[in-house]
């Protein structure tokens, strides 16, 4: 058994212990996959009203699967949005302007929200490419934190190359030279990232670097906007869990030559933090995880 089926495995468990019906799709073949019968048994939480209007039905289609990407995201993160992310902030071993004790009365939570599925264009005017970059997870504290969420779809196929269309394009790579080495490695022939989606990474950089190239040109403000990548993983037992976390490490020495702020954490040391330190008050979400999750 393979690492994704057995990934797939543990969210069966978790759904017959719930008494939650399960269809199959592909079934007997290598891309075999469990679902259940409607998104919102998936979440430890109703969708909100803001975020439901985010998913498309493609998308809730696919938040039907017991390993869906948006699903987990959406039970780690959604959970925080009106609430105290310095917090969330503590556990992801980010930074942030105020201590783990702040209280949520001293500020509006309104200033520094917690966004799913942001968007980020390749230049605001749109010449360059009409289509944005959307990423998982926009965390705004006084540092703006941008998270890409991945669950079991690393350990299930190859990811896809970089599209030459990046690579013909100079204003992406300016002070971005060790990315466009590697942009132009992997739009070829990527023989050398298995389990890390490096053409999605870069894609999301060269979209947040001009987005905030531009917000500094427009920008009256002395202090420039900055942005931290972080990519959440799920860590597995055994070599797959080994090779992803070298790859991981591997990508980041390469964005650091290029002064990318680039951070990883995976999901099970997130929960085992929230659930070590920051228990009491958050019981049901941190039980919910645990079981599911951990």
């Amino acid at each position: 058994m393979n690492t994704f089926n057995d990934i797939q495995l543990k969210q069966q468990i978790w759904a017959k212990q719930k008494g939650l019906t399960r269809e199959t799709q592909f079934a007997g073949t290598e891309h075999e996959t469990y679902l259940l019968a409607n998104p919102h048994q998936n979440l430890f939480m109703p969708l909100s009203e803001t975020n439901a209007n985010l998913f498309g039905q493609k998308e809730l289609k696919e938040m039907k699967e017991l390993c869906s990407t948006s699903a987990i995201c959406l039970n780690l993160f959604q959970y925080w949005q009106g609430k105290d992310i310095y917090l969330l902030l503590n556990a992801l071993r980010l930074p942030s302007k105020k201590s783990s004790n702040y209280s949520m009365e001293d500020e509006n939570p309104s200033t520094c929200p917690i966004k799913l599925k942001e968007k980020f264009q390749f230049d605001e005017r749109k010449r360059i490419y009409p289509h944005p970059v959307t990423v998982d997870v926009f965390i705004h504290a006084g540092f703006d934190f941008i998270i890409e969420t991945q669950f079991a779809a690393p350990y299930k196929s190859p990811h896809s190359n970089l599209a030459k269309w990046y690579i013909d394009q100079p204003s992406f790579w300016k002070e971005l030279p060790h990315l466009f080495e590697l942009a132009k490695e992997i739009s070829s022939s990527n023989q050398r990232f298995y389990y890390l989606d490096v053409a999605r990474l870069i894609t999301e950089i060269i979209a947040l670097k001009k987005t905030y190239e531009e917000s500094d040109r427009y920008s009256n403000e002395t202090i420039r906007r900055r942005f931290c990548l972080i990519y959440l993983w799920y860590d597995v037992l055994g070599e797959d869990g080994i090779k992803h976390k070298n790859e991981i490490e591997e990508f980041a020495k390469i964005a650091e030559k290029d002064f990318i702020n680039f951070r990883q954490i995976s999901i099970q040391k997130l929960i085992t933090k929230l659930a070590k330190d920051f228990y009491k008050g958050n019981e049901a979400y941190c039980d919910y995880l645990i079981e599911r999750y951990l």
